[in-house]
């Protein structure tokens, strides 16, 4: 009986589903950009960059924090746009969102009903021991007739799970529909290493329709840990559909230089509409490749950069560009750390875990360190006018108790409620803490609600920190 429940688990974790509908018609990139970056409600002198992180519940929950912080801070209309004196959340200046795993499931959520996120995320999602469920239903007889005879794997369960407790069959029509920001659900490419977007770019590439794309399958596959889950794959039909690769790509070919990363890109663009070569895409947890989050908006900006795409996504007023990185990367594992007590090596399977979160950290340092690096260079050239680079991470908490409590937090997709809400008021202080958020707030002139609850400090108080 074990033995054929282990069967039924291996089946399960080999099983591929490939729902993508083929590109019939071309897809206007830039007005379908325009439309979510450019709307005439938001301003067109502030691009405002979101970037979470992967880490379960832990990081969905953190994401969701933030995201509260934001809608309590009110900004002036008349400091971001003409018109009448008013005020908004300055959460509706965010232009572009971009997370992996955990994080995936908070933006998601926001991207198809923007401030429902704050009416029922908490009980639909963080307050669910989402893990269990899923346990049960791998471990379901009544599952294993899928496993057997319609190529369901696990993470195809987890698919259907996510659409019946979370996102009510929405696909990616009904966000790019509407007028949230941009959402970028990122996953790992596990055959060639890249950091694949749910974007129209990116199906444009492999000439999918995006729009017919279920946003639960997005959601897998971002968070599909290589191990517990199967991962989702996709067609590739790059090259049948007419799309062509954009100026930069050719651009970058002709200077030719490897060491350049456009030119990398530019690799990138040339795999996936060669379907000849690459017919289909294998997809896992996008931490694999990038675990804040940041390296596809971080590449949209070096590629805007280096072109007119500014102007034709009706930018080109751009005066200000806000990045705020919410990372729930922690220094080590509870499990890593009882690893290096023990005289022995390590066990496959958790050798596997902890190499993984070790390349998971490691990436994360070097992606910041770049990109870091990369706003300096960007900032001493002119190219970019004003930059606030928004950091948030646990290691910024000064308590060093209350800096342990949240780094032995579980990334398990299961936390008991205290603990939610205990990451989702530290979230928002380590916002409100930042001196270049409040940076941010002097410059546009706004204010933070229910800041004493959030900090204990008032207004004046937390921009007197400024001086």
């Amino acid at each position: 009986g074990i033995l054929f429940v282990m069967c039924l688990f291996l089946l399960g974790a080999c099983a591929t589903v490939h729902p993508n509908p083929k590109l019939e018609e071309e897809i206007d990139l830039v007005e379908v950009s325009n439309r979510k970056l450019n709307p005439p409600d938001r301003s067109d002198e502030v691009f405002f960059i979101m970037t979470l992180s992967g880490g379960g519940t832990r990081a969905a929950a953190m994401a969701y924090g933030v995201m509260e912080a934001l809608n309590q801070v009110e900004i002036p209309v008349a400091a971001i746009s003409t018109g009448a004196s008013a005020s908004r959340p300055l959460l509706k200046e965010v232009d572009m969102i971009s997370s992996v795993s955990g994080g995936s499931f908070t933006s998601a959520y926001y991207g198809l009903y923007e401030d429902r996120l704050f009416d029922d995320f908490k009980d639909r999602f963080l307050y669910r021991n989402v893990q269990s469920a899923l346990i049960w239903r791998i471990l379901n007889p009544f599952n294993w007739g899928k496993f057997l005879t319609t190529g369901f794997g696990r993470s195809n369960l987890a698919a259907d799970y996510y659409d019946k407790i979370l996102f009510d069959d929405a696909t990616f029509g009904d966000m790019l529909g509407n007028d949230g920001p941009m959402v970028m659900i990122q996953a790992t490419d596990i055959i060639d290493g890249y950091t694949f977007t749910f974007t129209p770019y990116f199906f444009s590439m492999i000439c999918s329709d995006l729009r017919e794309i279920p946003v639960s399958f997005a959601v897998t596959a971002s968070s599909s840990f290589p191990g517990a889950f199967n991962g989702m794959s996709l067609y590739n039909y790059g090259g049948t559909c007419g799309n062509k690769s954009p100026a930069w790509v050719h651009d970058a070919f002709a200077k030719n230089d490897p060491l350049d990363i456009s030119y990398q890109l530019a690799k990138r663009d040339l795999a996936y509409r060669d379907s000849e070569t690459k017919k289909y895409v294998h997809l896992y947890d996008g931490g694999v490749s990038d675990n804040l989050g940041l390296r596809s908006p971080f590449q949209s900006l070096v590629q805007l950069g280096k072109t007119k795409e500014f102007e034709k996504l009706g930018l080109g007023n751009t005066k200000r560009v806000v990045f705020v990185i919410v990372n729930a990367q922690i220094s080590k594992s509870k499990d890593n750390v009882f690893l290096s007590h023990l005289p022995n090596t390590p066990r496959t399977g958790r050798s596997l875990g902890s190499a993984m979160t070790t390349i998971m950290n490691s990436g994360n340092f070097d992606t910041l360190f770049i990109f870091k690096e990369y706003l300096k260079r960007a900032q001493e050239k002119g190219s970019l006018t004003e930059i606030y680079p928004i950091h948030l991470a646990f290691e910024n908490l000064k308590d060093p108790e209350e800096r342990q409590f949240f780094e032995n937090v579980s990334t398990a997709l299961a936390l008991p409620e205290e603990t939610v809400d205990k990451l989702i008021e530290v979230s928002g202080r380590l916002l409100y803490k930042n001196k270049e958020f409040l940076r941010l707030v002097k410059d546009l002139g706004g204010t933070i609600r229910d800041k004493k609850a959030m900090t204990g400090k008032t207004d004046s108080e937390l921009l007197e920190t400024l001086k």
